[in-house]
């Protein structure tokens, strides 16, 4: 965990590093696991793409283990708070973290 934050820092032009790696037993990750995963991905994806006031484009989407992390660029508060609230609406998610960061926001420079 520790080696593989070192890694990421010594990139060229890294200027943050989020460390959520979890170390897990082998074979405690099921397919069905890894599916139910997918399937909390995708419909929140389509969920974003189906609200004219979200600009699904600059989000990204991943689930690990029905935990949902959200990232990208918020053009506003109201504009986030709706994606956080449709995630947490889908079905199996156990919580959401978000990582995004707003438009104009001194932490993406």
């Amino acid at each position: 965990q520790i080696t593989a934050e070192k890694i990421a820092w010594k990139q060229k032009e890294v200027k943050e590093v989020i460390n959520e790696i979890r170390v897990t037993p082998i074979n405690m990750t099921s397919v069905v696991d890894t599916t139910v995963d997918g399937l909390i991905t995708a419909e929140i994806r389509t969920k974003l793409l189906g609200k004219k006031n979200i600009k699904s484009i600059n989000y990204s989407v991943n689930t690990i283990d029905r935990v949902v992390y959200l990232m990208g660029i918020a053009q506003n508060k109201a504009e986030l708070t709706s994606v956080i609230s449709i995630a947490r609406r889908v079905k199996g998610v156990k919580q959401v973290t978000s990582y995004v960061r707003y438009r104009h926001s001194k932490l993406r420079h």
